[in-house]
């Protein structure tokens, strides 16, 4: 994360992520054509949802285990 300049926790990054969207992909072969490259979803920005929820991704981020 210190790469990207953020300061916080993994987890706050994530969520930070999820919640407010990305304006601009990280991936140079996306092209958004003038829309975001990924959405908002927290109900704070305009997305559909709750902060619990939101939590609940960045866990489930988190304890991803490839099978």
């Amino acid at each position: 994360m210190k790469q990207l300049g953020w300061q916080g926790s993994l987890e706050d990054y994530i969520i930070s992520t999820v919640s407010t969207g990305r304006v601009v992909s990280t991936r140079p072969e996306y092209v958004g054509g003038g829309k975001p490259a990924m959405p908002t979803w927290s109900e704070r920005y305009g997305g559909p949802l709750r902060d619990d929820q939101i939590r609940n991704i960045a866990a489930f981020i988190l304890n991803w285990e490839a099978t």
